[in-house]
């Protein structure tokens, strides 16, 4: 069999090969090694599986330092020793033997090939004897993950010469962005600073938000001729929602993208993934991958419906990295079924609320649902929280809710409770908390009834 490489682009020669270092295979637990054999363009002409065989064998005798006999079984039957390189057996490796005269092994050699790649495998002796000739994609990146952070890495990274593949396992690239800030997506935010992130080094964040900042952003919007507007200006929140909705963004990363040179492959699973001393190798579903560089941009478990999974985890930790430990963060609170059937009558209600604990206090909208309780102050401080705690939430944080009930209980004693707070909250928030009250007056009431409802409004608690 002739195996020739192409006039201009590189060839992959990828063998079966069984590696076991013993006095013999029977001594041993050999293992199934895919070998993996670069060629330069034009320098390479095999005529026969075993001087292949041989060629490799001095290529990976450096990768063993023992001073075992260690032996090589390729995919054609054939055994070669690293030590001393000569054919010492010719043994099946699939149901057919090769036999072939050894005056007759021919292979010469404009340039090297080298040995990029060798991963493990447990398959069975029985599935060697296929010679695999393809050819691998290579690149300078490789970026896992196509949501946010991976196109605009590639975006940035193809801007500057570097030849980029994004792979994602997803049908869509940027499927997160596409129901962030309910569709609209909330891309950033005008006072965004070190102080908004959760990090056990600050400098880092520091250094990045300094390097690019939301105007930068915003500069790219423009240059796509999207437009954007700040939620609730008159709070100056900072939050910009864009107006034509979430998936312009995806769009107009996806076009810098393309105006780079990157390539997007999706519904593309990575499978393997190992350091060579050239680079890195992906396996993948549709074939294997090398790049000098790699980047891990699939997120976190936090969405699992949509395929989001902790793979970023397990690679951090096949390379050695360390992980802290993965906790629930922006994330919407689950009630327990006591605190769910008496809010159940509440869900769809929004107000402005200020939400604490120990640790952190936010100043923004809540959401009541069917489930428990959501919102951007809810999010917010999910971050800071740990189960089992409770958390407080001030249903009225500009209002002196008793001393308002007090003026009242001179101006219209005969009003109810409820009546007078559903000027200042939803009526049915407002019935809620005054469900115990229906037949009582404001002129019935003395300062200990007055404090108590003040003490459930601005101080109550919960735990999810």
């Amino acid at each position: 069999m002739m195996f020739k490489t192409a006039p201009v682009n590189h060839e992959i020669v990828l063998i079966n090969a069984l590696i076991g270092i013993g006095n013999a295979f029977e001594e041993t637990v050999a293992k199934l090694w895919t070998i993996r054999v670069f060629c330069p363009a034009n320098s390479v002409h095999i005529n026969d599986i075993h001087a292949l065989g041989v060629v490799i064998a001095k290529r990976l005798r450096h990768r063993f330092e023992t001073g075992k006999r260690t032996r090589v079984l390729c995919g054609g039957g054939q055994i070669v020793d690293l030590m001393d390189n000569s054919r010492i057996g010719c043994r099946a490796a699939a149901s057919r033997q090769t036999k072939t005269n050894s005056k007759n092994y021919k292979y010469c050699f404009h340039s090297p090939p080298q040995i990029d790649c060798v991963s493990f495998t447990d398959r069975p002796l029985q599935t060697f004897g296929k010679w695999i000739l393809r050819r691998m994609d290579r690149f300078d990146i490789v970026i896992i993950g196509a949501g946010a952070a991976g196109l605009m890495c590639g975006a940035v990274a193809g801007a500057r010469g570097k030849s980029v593949l994004i792979v994602d396992h997803a049908k869509k690239a940027g499927e997160k962005i596409r129901i962030s800030g309910g569709g609209r997506c909330n891309f950033t935010n005008l006072y965004t600073g070190p102080d908004n992130f959760i990090s056990d080094n600050p400098h880092f964040c520091k250094s990045a938000l300094a390097r690019y900042t939301p105007d930068d952003f915003l500069e790219m919007m423009s240059a796509h001729e999207l437009t954007w507007h700040e939620k609730n200006p008159e709070r100056a929140t900072g939050q910009l929602f864009c107006d034509q909705r979430a998936g312009a963004i995806i769009n107009m990363l996806r076009s810098r993208c393309d105006i780079a040179g990157n390539q997007i492959r999706l519904q593309t699973t990575i499978t393997g993934l190992c350091k060579t001393q050239n680079g890195f190798i992906i396996t993948t579903s549709q074939g294997r991958l090398h790049c000098q560089s790699v980047v891990v941009a699939c997120g976190g478990p936090s969405i699992p419906k949509m395929g989001a999974s902790g793979f970023g985890y397990k690679i951090a930790r096949q390379f050695g990295l360390g992980v802290v430990a993965p906790t629930p963060a922006l994330v919407p609170f689950t009630l327990t079924d006591s605190f769910k059937k008496d809010l159940g009558q509440l869900a769809g209600i929004s107000v402005r609320a200020r939400v604490s604990n120990e640790r952190a206090m936010f100043l923004d909208d809540i959401l009541l649902t069917h489930r428990g309780l959501s919102g951007p102050a809810i999010l917010q401080i999910s971050s800071y929280w740990n189960p089992g705690e409770a958390i407080e939430i001030d249903l009225l944080p500009d209002l002196d809710l008793e001393e308002n009930l007090r003026i009242a209980r001179q101006t219209t004693p005969k009003s109810r409770p409820s009546r007078i707070l559903s000027t200042v909250l939803p009526s049915r928030l407002a019935d809620y908390f005054c469900r115990d009250m229906d037949d009582v007056r404001l002129a019935d009431m003395s300062d200990k009834h007055i404090a108590w409802i003040g003490q459930n409004i601005h101080h109550w608690r919960i735990k999810p």
